[in-house]
């Protein structure tokens, strides 16, 4: 009996495979009749993670080597073990496999997007900001800055996973934040946007399990972006512990994180407020140039 399942499984998988490679092998032949010339010519990119979905898309499509069926048979003697098999092509394999990777990434993010909402703050007028429609000009360097970190977020090859910028009250700071969260979630990544005092307001509400839910979720959020961390939210020990423990977390594991703050790392001997007042370890972790960046926006107010 055990015999009879084992052999009814293999023959299932194999009719399988044989329907599955005669339908690479039908689009393949389809491609050809509909490029023949594009697909002799192509050159697959070398990096598969560095390309967009209709690259690797292309290098699949028009392998030179199994022209787009996505298997080869090899050119080797009866007496070798491959001798007859058809095997995945080790050429655009990368390629397909990248792709099925951000497929199944995007299935899971939107999924976890959904979950992560509630502890969003990414609303309302918040949603219309974008790179776009902010005057670069302004603070070209910030601008820069921010969308080279969210550009390197989508494209996983970020030197430094974490961005520091601060500069005055009211020259775009928030707009540029909220420009690189809506950018990533508009390609279906998952990325929790919250000011300080909105984190505080949520760590501060109902149990102490509901407490530490927030602070579970944000030291694991695949992205986090902290806005408006300011003097006045880091007058208590409670609060400085509570942002902390997120960010210490996060600096460990090298989480991809955004902080925004009208207060400068350290006083550059003016005798102005700076982080490092309130918390000289979370300071010394945003300035370190391993994991880091700190960016100045120069601007002036625009709100003046």
């Amino acid at each position: 009996m055990g015999e009879t399942l084992q052999s009814t499984n293999d023959l299932l998988t194999g009719l399988l495979a044989r329907e599955s490679f005669r339908e690479h092998l039908e689009r393949a032949r389809q491609l050809r009749a509909a490029a023949p010339q594009a697909a002799a010519a192509y050159t697959p990119p070398a990096t598969p993670a560095q390309c967009d979905d209709g690259e690797l898309q292309s290098a699949v499509d028009h392998c030179p080597y199994c022209q787009g069926v996505g298997y080869v048979a090899l050119d080797v003697p009866v007496t070798d073990a491959r001798f007859g098999k058809l095997l995945p092509c080790e050429h655009c394999a990368p390629y397909a496999d990248e792709l099925c990777t951000r497929q199944r990434r995007r299935d899971l993010m939107k999924k976890l997007d959904g979950r992560l909402e509630r502890y969003s703050m990414l609303k309302g007028d918040l949603r219309t900001r974008t790179f776009r429609n902010f005057e670069r000009d302004r603070a070209p360097e910030a601008y820069t800055a921010v969308r080279s970190w969210a550009a390197g977020v989508l494209k996983r090859n970020l030197a430094h996973p974490w961005l520091f910028l601060h500069g005055p009250v009211g020259n775009g700071k928030t707009h540029l934040a909220a420009a690189a969260a809506n950018g990533l979630r508009g390609q279906g990544e998952a990325v929790i946007f919250s000011t300080l005092p909105q984190l505080l307001g949520m760590a501060a509400e109902d149990t102490f399990k509901y407490k530490e839910d927030v602070v579970y979720v944000l030291q694991r959020a695949p992205s986090l972006i902290i806005d408006d961390v300011r003097a006045e939210d880091l007058g208590t020990d409670w609060a400085r512990t509570l942002l902390f423990r997120v960010l210490d977390h996060r600096y460990v594991t090298r989480s991809v994180t955004l902080v925004v703050s009208n207060l400068p790392l350290d006083d550059g001997g003016r005798g102005v407020d700076c982080l490092r007042d309130y918390e000289p370890r979370l300071a010394s972790r945003l300035g370190d140039p391993q994991v880091g960046r700190v960016v100045v926006n120069t601007a002036p107010s625009w709100r003046v």
